[in-house]
């Protein structure tokens, strides 16, 4: 597959990130929270669905992260980036632990990132989490 220049879409990698985590709009907020994505942090369990968003042209189908909590899907907490659509069978159904937000973040370049995009974490499906032997 070619090269591409943005996390998870080499064949050996299973990282994505996800955005919108402080974005209320499009299902991200529920009874229990003003803003579903300010639960997500290191170790948190997400899980991929595909879901319609509107958007100023309209609508389309999206990316959505929704937060495990107890063992059951809980909110709505952010999504993939809309570059990640051509390879969205990759993701949908599949289960991920966050990494990293970048709230916080060290990097100076994550972190005006995750502004840029209203809230960012990276991902990793655990489905591709290799075994110790």
């Amino acid at each position: 597959s070619p090269a591409v220049d943005y996390i998870g879409m080499n064949d050996d990698e299973a990282d994505f990130e996800i955005v919108g985590l402080y974005e209320r709009g499009n299902g991200r907020s529920c009874n229990r929270h003003d803003i579903c994505g300010s639960q997500v942090g290191f170790d948190s369990l997400i899980r991929v669905k595909l879901t319609i968003v509107e958007v100023p042209e309209g609508f389309r189908e999206a990316l959505a992260c929704v937060l495990i909590e107890n063992g059951q899907e809980s909110c709505r907490v952010g999504f993939l980036p809309k570059s990640y659509d051509g390879i969205r069978d990759r993701f949908l159904g599949k289960f991920a632990q966050v990494c990293e937000t970048y709230k916080n973040s060290a990097s100076s370049y994550k972190c005006r990132k995750d502004h840029r995009n209203s809230g960012m974490a990276v991902c990793t499906l655990l489905d591709s989490i290799p075994d110790l032997e």
